[in-house]
Formats: structure tokens, sequence, C-alpha cells
């Protein structure tokens, strides 16, 4: 029987044939470990028992597990994706079951996941067109006499008429706005006037005829002596169809 050592154990071969390997210990300070995570090569000593990386400090059978893990994400990214043509081929092949959504043969009547019967789509389509042409085939029969009903009901006597054009002169906010600048002119000092807005509390404005309206509204400004005081007036405004000229009649300031 002859007798060949080799790194790691002893390899014996006998008379007969049969091969016995018997393995010797690791050396801690000849026989290297490599990190599977950081590829770290160090002596098995380093490593310690349980056996941990001793640069990125990974356990190395998690470091030979997520090794694993990322080889197999590898091979299933790199795995080509079925074509256009492959895609569609298979779909028209397979089919889902009613029941379970399980695939299955497009010609199998019967599920092999939950056993439940399939049913045919063929007589649902057919019973859906046979539907909507005897729908159509009533309405163009029957609901041609009405088609014209509408048509002969509307003429243009009928028509609705455009609404009439607003005058210019209709404008409250305007009337209001033209009732300042005869306020002015009874103020002691017309440039410390402060009007209020048109929407404010106190403001009334009031239409009374056409292009024509009343204004009762208040003014801040200052009196002889320099004070400012609030003033309470009320005039008739009448402006041209245009709107372009505006009138005051019977200002009186309070």
């Amino acid at each position: 029987m002859a007798i060949g050592r080799h790194r790691g154990g002893t390899t014996e071969n006998s008379d007969d044939g049969v091969v016995m390997v018997e393995f010797a210990p690791l050396c801690p300070g000849r026989d290297p470990m490599k990190c599977p995570s950081c590829e770290h090569e160090a002596p098995v000593a380093d490593f310690g028992e349980p056996l941990r990386c001793p640069d990125c400090g990974i356990f190395y059978e998690k470091a030979v597990e997520l090794k694993l893990e990322r080889e197999a994400k590898q091979t299933r990214h790199e795995a080509p994706e079925p074509g256009p043509n492959e895609a569609r081929a298979v779909s028209a092949a397979v089919k889902q079951c009613s029941k379970c959504r399980a695939f299955m043969d497009r010609k199998a009547t019967v599920c092999p996941s939950c056993r439940t019967k399939q049913t045919r789509m063929i007589g649902t389509v057919r019973g859906l067109i046979i539907i909507a042409a005897a729908t159509w085939f009533f309405v163009s029969i029957f609901g041609s006499s009405d088609s014209t009903a509408p048509a002969t009901a509307s003429s243009p006597s009928t028509a609705a008429s455009p609404a009439p054009e607003k005058p210019k002169c209709e404008d409250p906010v305007m009337a209001f706005v033209m009732s300042q600048n005869f306020v002015k002119q009874r103020l002691k000092s017309p440039s410390t006037a402060d009007f209020p807005y048109s929407g404010a509390d106190g403001v009334h404005i009031a239409k009374i005829a056409e292009c024509s309206y009343q204004v009762i509204a208040f003014v801040d400004s200052q009196n002889g002596f320099g004070a400012t005081i609030r003033s309470r007036y009320s005039v008739n405004m009448t402006a041209t169809p245009d709107g372009k000229r505006w009138s005051a009649k019977e200002l009186v300031i309070q």
C-alpha cells in the first residue's frame, strides 16, 4: 500500500485499489483563510472561534450566505428576458383559473390546482354580439321616425335672442368714484381727503333712474385748524349714455 502526503492530509493507496484519505488539521501559522465578504486573507487563528473576519468583523457563515444570495441575484438579472414574440406566444398558450388564478393550458377545461371547471368565453362573447346587433336593429327601425322631430321643431323665430347690450353709464362704482371729485371741491383741504372703498360699511349706492345713482358715503379730511374730521355726504350722480361725463346734483355734506 502506497502512502502519499499532501497539504491538509494523508492519502493511502491500498493493494486492493481502495483510497483512504486522512486530513490533517489546518495549521494556524501556515494555512491562510479568505473572508467571503471583504476578501481579506489571514491565518485561521486570526478568525477566532466562531470564525469571524478580523478586518470587516462579519461572521464567516453569514458572509457565505450573503455571497450566495448575491450570486443568485446576479444570475437572475443576467437571465435574458423573453422577447415580445415569445411573450405573446406564451400568453396565447396559457390562461388563468377563474377561481385560484393559477396558470394552465388554454385548452384545459379543469384547473389542475383547485379542480374548478373552466367556462368557455366563446358562448359569452357570441351572446354579447347577438344582443348588440339586436339593439342596433331596434334603434335603426323604431328610432328613425323620431329623429326628425327635433330638427323641425327648432326655427329661427323661436331661437333665443341675444341679451340687450348694457349701457356704459350703468356703473355704480364709477358713480361713487366720480362723486369724490365734486366732494373735494367743497372741502377746506382737498389734498388730505381720504375716501373709503365702494364696498365699505357706511357706503350706499342706489340706482334711482337710468344712468343715475344716489351715493351716500363719508370722507376723512383736515378742517381749517388742521384737525382730521369725518364728514358724511350724499349726492345724486347722473352720467351721459356713453358714461364719459358725470354731473352732481343735490350734494349735501354734513
